[in-house]
């Protein structure tokens, strides 16, 4: 958590010196602004790092506050987008045309319109996608063919509902968590599958906002691998809440069962901040005794682990993590990185599936990548 704060201390300082030198810089009372955001620098990763570690005996005044803290980052993070292009912009102009300074009363006008954009736009999407956040996840559909062999044709499809990183926390509460557990319940899976990143919190805070999830029903059981936000918060002890719900935990291991008349093993992969290990050898130690000719489904968190889980055989992998960038421009920067972002692919023999995510981590904003529900139908 020192950690944590010392990072978003930081990175609150540089943006909003870049804010403090680029907005309404030649404004009358530019000094009480830069004052403002001193104060803003401040006030804003101290009520983060409070938010995510209130006690639940707070949360009549400490949800609130999160949800303004929040909103707030999302702000910021949209302000310095836009006035990093805005300023792109400009600088691009200068250098085709070259202006002559020019301290005219209509310059300086121009100057302010520009700032008021800046922060009317930053604004505007930050409601928007705060909108968004705070409605339901939708329900998407996606249906997979797997070799012949691993389920009888002409059978009933292996339905899958998925849900992955709802971040039960600070701003997602146990309303929420209960619509969702009502819509999964509705989609009569045979199987529901949490991949990762339930909770932002321990489990003393939010044990009653995840209660819910013990409701969640399917003809073969609901399980759960771990994400890298269970290891902020003990997950020794979220496993044991989890299980005490009748989720179980599939810990770099597996399961098999029958689905009609065909064999299909279901592994689950811990995350990589589980610990030092081999993902070599975790992957190899969740396919222990794994029966032959089975329909092999992965469940892993984070959607890299697919290179190697094609190498190991598997047909079809579950993940989440990036939350397909959970809000522009993060949506679109994200794809010059990461090769999996959201959706279904197809890696080499394997069928990868990335999903959204069901809620959000930190900002409450999810314009351009909104959460969702999965259902996988597999089919022969």
């Amino acid at each position: 958590m020192l950690q944590y704060f010392t990072l978003a201390s930081a990175l609150t300082l540089l943006s909003h010196l870049y804010f403090g030198a680029r907005l309404f810089a030649d404004a009358p009372w530019r000094r009480r602004f830069r004052l403002l955001l001193v104060a803003h620098w401040i006030a804003l990763p101290a009520a983060m790092v409070f938010s995510l570690r209130a006690p639940a005996s707070t949360r009549a005044w400490s949800v609130p506050l999160a949800h303004l803290t929040f909103f707030d980052v999302g702000l910021c993070l949209l302000l310095l987008a836009a006035l990093a292009l805005r300023d792109a912009a400009l600088a691009l102009a200068w250098l085709v045309a070259r202006p002559r300074p020019d301290p005219s009363p209509r310059r300086r006008w121009i100057r302010r319109a520009l700032d008021l954009a800046v922060l009317s736009t930053a604004g505007g999407m930050s409601l928007a996608g705060y909108g968004l956040a705070l409605a339901q996840p939708f329900v998407r559909r996606v249906r997979v063919t797997v070799g012949a062999g691993r389920l009888r044709a002409g059978t009933r499809p292996l339905r899958v509902v998925q849900v992955s990183d709802l971040h039960v926390g600070p701003t997602i509460r146990r309303a929420y968590v209960d619509a969702l557990v009502d819509t999964v319940n509705a989609l009569d899976g045979d199987l529901v599958v949490l991949t990762g990143d339930l909770v932002d919190g321990f489990v003393a805070q939010l044990r009653d906002e995840v209660a819910p999830l013990g409701r969640l029903r399917a003809r073969r059981g609901v399980y759960f691998v771990t994400g890298n936000h269970e290891y902020f918060y003990r997950a020794d002890e979220w496993l044991a809440a989890l299980r005490a719900l009748g989720i179980a935990a599939l810990a770099n291991r597996h399961v098999s069962f029958e689905h009609e008349g065909a064999t299909v093993l279901l592994a689950g992969l811990d995350d990589p901040n589980a610990g030092p290990s081999d993902r070599h050898a975790a992957l190899a130690a969740s396919m222990t005794d794994a029966p032959a000719g089975a329909l092999r489904i992965l469940l892993a968190h984070r959607p890299a682990d697919a290179v190697e889980a094609s190498r190991r055989g598997f047909d079809v992998q579950l993940s989440g993590h990036l939350h397909g960038g959970q809000f522009i421009p993060l949506t679109w920067l994200l794809r010059l990185t990461e090769p999996f972002v959201a959706g279904l692919y197809r890696h080499r023999g394997l069928w990868l599936y990335v999903n959204r995510g069901a809620g959000y981590w930190g900002p409450p904003n999810r314009l351009g990548a909104r959460q969702e529900i999965t259902v996988l139908e597999i089919a022969a």
